[in-house]
């Protein structure tokens, strides 16, 4: 019943998939500096082209172009980044491959990288147990049983909306948040905005706090973005107290 009520009558996507998102990600891959442009050109021109046929030999070829950016990338160190790398490269190929079949894409690159992602990605080292036994499309099944092992109906509530969660920044890494003591941030306030706090103001914050809360802009941004930008609140309240 969980699985199924979210899709019995009217379905809505939280958050839709930025197509921009690509580009982020393609760029974050790109600073990895694990394959070279020249690289993907050289696959590319093969795999594309109508002539080839795929042999032995071509499929040699191909993995010329991948052996070099194999090797860099195990060069890497530390492992951390060298997982993060091969998860953002596996989600940009299924975002990709999602984005591709419900709107037109004006972007070769893109196809040329999304070819040489997936022939990357089966390459890579296998970290652990479980990628090693991906089978992908190597098994066939030979033998299958049903067995019905209860029968009933499933109660799904009417007039419910279902919700489904979308991507947007999936495989882009962000810095975890981090904590300090308040006197350390009344130290930056100081040096950043020429103000002369001390521990004493902590109520003064506290006055700044309710007052953001209060602000019907900020309310209304933070209803429709996950980051929201306090600076500009934080300067204002900062110049008129």
């Amino acid at each position: 019943m969980e699985s199924f009520q979210p899709y019995y009558e009217f379905t809505t996507v939280s958050e839709e998939p930025e197509p921009n998102h690509l580009y982020d990600l393609k760029a974050k891959l790109d600073e990895r500096q694990v394959y070279l442009k020249s690289e993907i050109d050289g696959l590319a021109k093969i795999y594309f082209n109508p002539t080839t046929r795929m042999t032995a030999r071509t499929q040699s070829r191909l993995y010329s172009f991948i052996d070099p950016a194999v090797d860099r990338y195990k060069a890497k160190e530390p492992e951390q980044e060298k997982e993060e790398f091969k998860k953002s490269l596996r989600t940009w190929t299924n975002l990709y491959s999602f984005l591709a079949q419900i709107m037109p894409f004006q972007e070769p690159e893109f196809e040329k990288f999304y070819v040489y992602a997936k022939l990357l990605l089966t390459k890579l080292p296998k970290r652990d147990i479980s990628e090693s036994l991906k089978l992908v499309d190597e098994v066939a099944m030979e033998y299958y049983r049903l067995q019905k092992i209860k029968e009933g109906s499933i109660d799904l509530i009417t007039g419910e909306a279902g919700e489904l969660n979308g991507m947007s920044e999936a495989g882009i890494k962000r810095a975890k948040e981090e904590k300090a003591p308040l006197s350390e941030i009344i130290d930056v306030l100081n040096e950043r905005f020429g103000t002369e706090f001390e521990e004493a103001d902590r109520l003064f914050f506290e006055q700044i706090e309710a007052e953001l809360v209060e602000d019907a802009t900020l309310r209304q941004q933070a209803k429709v973005n996950s980051l929201i930008p306090l600076n500009t609140h934080l300067k204002r309240c900062l110049s008129t107290n």
